[in-house]
């Protein structure tokens, strides 16, 4: 019964994840980073985010029933779903009749500029030129493993499948 268990909730958690990351600020920023850095150090610092969010998104959906009724947080959770999948929708309908879409998404092109730095993003300049400085691989590594970690956490803080994995940890035992 226990496997059965394990089973689900895994494939529940790998379902949810799948659907609401495809396409996300974050696959961007994995691969973009990963076309301009070592390609390990960006997995170490991007998991290294995604598991930090992942272990803040289902103690708060842990703790928030316990501080809240089980009914409130489960309309929210519910209302929470309903909002992004209208959310959603629009957004298909909207770039369906402005015939965008078949192009780079949005997300992509902000992205682009950050890491160009174009974009508003002083610290991301920096942190470009930091790693043009280091010259030990060691020091570069930690520095790109570092960047990665900082741009994908800071990506998912309120993110759909940010809010998607607490309303799961609510709504089930994590």
């Amino acid at each position: 019964a226990e496997l059965g268990t394990l089973r689900e909730a895994f494939s529940n958690s790998f379902l949810m994840i799948l659907v609401t990351e495809l396409g996300d600020k974050t696959f961007f920023i994995a691969a973009l980073l990963a076309m301009r850095h070592d390609r390990l150090s960006v997995f170490f610092g991007a998991a290294g985010a995604l598991a930090a969010m992942t272990a803040l998104s289902a103690t708060i959906g842990l703790v928030l029933p316990k501080v809240m009724p089980r009914k409130y947080t489960h309309w929210a959770a519910v209302g929470l779903f309903v909002y992004f999948g209208a959310k959603l929708l629009l957004e298909a309908l909207q770039m369906l009749r402005s015939g965008s879409g078949s192009g780079p998404s949005e997300e992509l092109e902000e992205v682009e500029q950050c890491g160009s730095g174009s974009g508003p993003s002083e610290e991301l300049e920096e942190v470009e030129q930091t790693l043009k400085e280091d010259s030990s691989k060691q020091k570069k590594f930690w520095s790109v493993a570092a960047q990665a970690l900082t741009l994908t956490f800071l990506a998912e803080w309120g993110d759909r499948s940010q809010i998607s994995t607490i309303a799961l940890a609510a709504a089930k035992d994590p």
